[in-house]
């Protein structure tokens, strides 16, 4: 078989599409059941987390580029820098809604 006509391998992330995956078996479907909202989400500590992580990744990679000469992964820092900072701007926010929330 030639490169042109050789199988390809395509993957599909379904759960960017929201898309509920069904099983059909002797003629009857069953879709899995939905996932609780509250279960998708992070919490404001585990958004803390990650965004201080990444933040802390960043300045790593920057660092390497910067030792290294590699703009490319100066420039991967900076992204990964500024993930974590708005992470953790996300979590502040949760935190102050629940907050809010609670004492009402």
């Amino acid at each position: 078989m030639d490169a042109e006509r050789a199988p390809r391998l395509i993957q599909v992330n379904v759960t960017a599409w929201n898309i509920r995956p069904t099983v059909t078996v002797s003629g009857t479907s069953a879709a899995p059941p939905q996932a609780r909202q509250e279960d998708n989400a992070m919490s404001s500590t585990t958004d803390k987390i990650k965004g201080a992580a990444n933040e802390a990744l960043g300045k790593a990679k920057q660092g390497v580029g910067d030792v290294t000469g590699n703009d490319k992964l100066k420039a991967e820092g900076a992204a990964q820098e500024l993930k974590g900072k708005a992470q953790g701007t996300v979590g502040d926010a949760k935190s102050a809604v629940k907050s809010a929330t609670d004492k009402l």
